[in-house]
């Protein structure tokens, strides 16, 4: 059994999570819940950063970040998510750093949203919500190039990226300037992989993928 540190609303783990439900290997995961504020040796001795997520192997190798985990488990599935070679591999690889950097942006721009009033920087908040709009305009021209009914690591990552903004900014309303994206977006989010870790509040515990895994892999 692979142990996967994770916390319950990030999105690197929701994405790793996603992938291995694509590869067909999430009933060989343990999830292990990590504090992101507090020290965890066991955490620490696997991984110096101390970041999640961080994936033990069940050779006792350990894989992290989310890009390396994903690629990792991908491989173990044969799920052909990372297109091998060619025009198709960077494209892919490509849209996942768009994803990523999405939720990036975002994590930024929500944490100085937390920060009282008088100590917030605008220019921070600015600079990060033109990060997520640009992206999300890219996003909208290269969409309609996407198949609807095939998944590789670039949809995965922008699946995984817009549920977060969803989560964490619902007053945000994408949806409203880029129809394309959300026409993508609402039957990519049916997929087994979407809807089985779906972002929950850090107060619903694990989210969706143990009651994915508890209900035989099927989630209302």
């Amino acid at each position: 059994m692979m142990r996967l540190f994770y916390a319950p609303t990030s999105p690197y783990v929701k994405k790793v999570l996603a992938v291995a439900i694509e590869a067909g290997v999430e009933d060989r995961i343990e999830l292990v819940s990590h504090d992101t504020t507090s020290e965890d040796p066991d955490l620490r001795r696997l991984n110096p950063l101390q970041r999640i997520p961080t994936l033990e192997c069940e050779d006792g190798r350990v894989v992290f970040d989310s890009p390396v985990i994903c690629e990792y488990l991908d491989h173990l599935g044969n799920a052909d998510l990372f297109p091998p070679t060619g025009d198709s591999r960077w494209r892919a690889l490509v849209d996942q750093a768009l994803g990523d950097g999405i939720v990036d942006a975002c994590q930024i721009w929500r944490k100085e949203l937390q920060r009282p009033f008088s100590m917030r920087m605008d220019t921070i908040l600015a600079r990060q919500q033109r990060a997520v709009v640009c992206a999300l305009e890219s996003l909208e021209l290269v969409c309609r190039n996407w198949h609807r009914e095939r998944a590789d690591i670039g949809t995965l990552a922008v699946g995984t990226a817009l549920d977060y903004l969803d989560l964490r900014f619902p007053q945000f309303c994408w949806r409203d300037h880029h129809p394309l994206l959300a026409s993508w977006y609402e039957a990519f989010s049916g997929r087994a992989s979407m809807t089985g870790t779906r972002l929950r509040t850090a107060e619903d515990g694990p989210g969706t993928f143990v009651l994915y895994q508890q209900r035989g892999r099927h989630v209302e």
